[in-house]
C-alpha cells in the first residue's frame, strides 16, 4: 500500500460522468451536472484517511470518469495536481450529427487541439471554440505550466484515420514553460471567491424571486380572506335568517299544537256529550216501546215519536262521524307541522357546522 506523507494536505475529486447526471463517488451521490461546466470548484473533499481513497482508486468506475488529485506541503511551497480524465471509447471525427452530450465535449476538445496544432507559433485570432465540460476540466492542464499525456483506445474493427489524425496533431503540440507570477493558491482563492460570488448572486436572485412569489401568496391569502370573511357574513345572515324562521315555525307550531289539544278536548266533551245522548235516547226508546205495548190506542204515536228518535239517532252518528274525521285532519297537520320543524332544524345544524369549519379553515389560513 502507498504511504501517505502527513505533511501533504491533499483534496480529492472523483466523479462519474454520463450524458445526464454526475455521480460523486466520494460519496456515492448524483450531483448537478452543470457544476462541472465551471470545471471542479466546489466539488474537491479533503482526504482524510488515505486507504479510504486509495481503495476507491483501485476499485475504479465502468462509467466515463474524472479523477483530480490537488497536493500541497505544509511545510514548504510545493504543491501539485493530477487530473486523470477517462472518457472511455469516444469519436475522434468531426461528424456532429446524433452526437451525444459526451460526445460533443469530446468534439470541442478536439476543436481546441486541432486549433492549436494547426497554428504553432502564432497567435490565434477570431478563433470560437464552443464552450465544454470538458474543456473546462483540461483547460489548466493544456497550458504551458503543466504536462499533459493523451492516451488512445483504438479499435482496429473500425475506421482509424480520425484517431491517427488526432495522434499525430497531439504529436505536434509544443509547450514552454512559463512561471507564474502569481502563486497557485492565491489564484484558486481567487477562483473560489469568484465562483462563491456568482453563486451569492444567484442566491440573491433566486431570493428576490422567492420574495415576490411570497408576497403574491400574501396578497392572494389577503383576497381568499376577504372573499371567506364576505362569504363568512353572508351565511351569518342566512343562519340567523333561518333562526328566525325556525322560530316563527316553533310559534306555530306550538300556536296549532294548543289548538289541536283544544280541539281534542273539546271533540272527546263532544263525544262523550253524544254518546250520553245516544244512550239516553236508547233508554228513551226502550220506555216508548213498553208504553207502545202496553197502550195500544197510541201505536200511531209512539211510532212517530219512534221514527223521529231513529232520525235523531241516525243524525247524531253522523255528527259524531263528521268530528271523528275533523279530528283525524287535526292529528295529520299537526304530524306535517312537526316534520317541517325537523328538517329546518336539520338545515340550521347544516348551515352551523359550516360555518364552524369556515372560521376553522381561516385560523389554518
Amino acid at each position: 500500500m502507498t504511504t501517505y506523507d502527513p505533511d501533504l494536505s491533499m483534496t480529492y475529486a472523483f466523479l462519474g460522468i454520463t450524458d445526464h447526471k454526475v455521480i460523486d463517488f466520494h460519496n456515492d451521490r448524483t450531483v448537478s451536472p452543470d457544476k462541472i461546466q465551471r470545471g471542479l470548484s466546489g466539488l474537491h473533499h479533503e482526504v482524510d484517511d488515505w486507504a479510504v481513497l486509495e481503495e476507491k482508486i483501485q476499485r475504479g468506475a465502468t462509467l466515463p470518469f474524472v479523477l483530480s488529485l490537488r497536493f500541497e506541503s505544509l511545510t514548504g511551497s510545493t504543491s501539485g495536481h493530477l487530473c486523470i480524465v477517462d472518457m472511455h471509447v469516444v469519436s475522434w471525427s468531426d461528424d456532429e450529427l446524433a452526437q451525444s452530450a459526451l460526445q460533443k465535449s469530446v468534439n470541442g476538445l478536439a476543436s481546441f487541439v486541432r486549433l492549436m496544432g494547426s497554428n504553432h507559433d502564432r497567435v490565434l485570432t477570431g478563433c470560437t471554440i464552443e464552450p465544454s465540460a470538458l474543456l473546462s476540466l483540461t483547460g489548466d492542464l493544456l497550458a504551458s505550466n503543466s504536462k499533459t499525456a493523451f492516451a488512445f483506445y483504438l479499435n482496429t474493427s473500425t475506421d482509424l484515420s480520425s484517431p491517427i489524425s488526432m495522434i499525430s496533431t497531439v504529436r505536434k503540440l509544443r509547450t514552454t514553460l512559463v512561471r507564474p507570477t502569481t502563486d497557485r493558491r492565491v489564484k484558486l482563492f481567487y477562483e473560489k471567491a469568484h465562483y462563491y460570488q456568482q453563486e451569492k448572486y444567484r442566491l440573491q436572485a433566486s431570493l428576490d424571486t422567492s420574495l415576490a412569489a411570497t408576497e403574491q401568496v400574501e396578497r392572494d391569502l389577503d383576497d381568499v380572506q376577504q372573499g371567506f370573511s364576505a362569504e363568512r357574513t353572508s351565511l351569518h345572515d342566512e343562519v340567523e335568517h333561518w333562526q328566525g324562521k325556525a322560530r316563527e315555525l316553533e310559534e306555530a307550531l306550538n300556536g296549532l299544537r294548543n289548538e289541536s289539544e283544544g280541539a281534542e278536548a273539546d271533540n272527546r266533551w263532544m263525544n262523550a256529550r253524544l254518546v250520553t245522548e245516544k244512550l239516553g235516547l236508547k233508554d228513551e226508546l226502550r220506555r216508548m216501546e213498553v208504553e207502545a205495548a202496553g197502550a195500544e190506542d197510541s201505536k200511531t204515536r209512539i211510532m212517530d215519536v219512534h221514527e223521529a228518535l231513529v232520525d235523531a239517532h241516525e243524525a247524531l252518528d253522523t255528527a259524531y262521524t263528521e268530528l271523528l274525521d275533523s279530528y283525524t285532519e287535526l292529528r295529520g297537520r299537526c304530524r306535517r307541522l312537526v316534520d317541517v320543524r325537523e328538517r329546518l332544524e336539520t338545515q340550521i345544524n347544516e348551515l352551523e357546522d359550516q360555518a364552524n369549519a369556515n372560521t376553522r379553515r381561516t385560523k389554518q389560513l
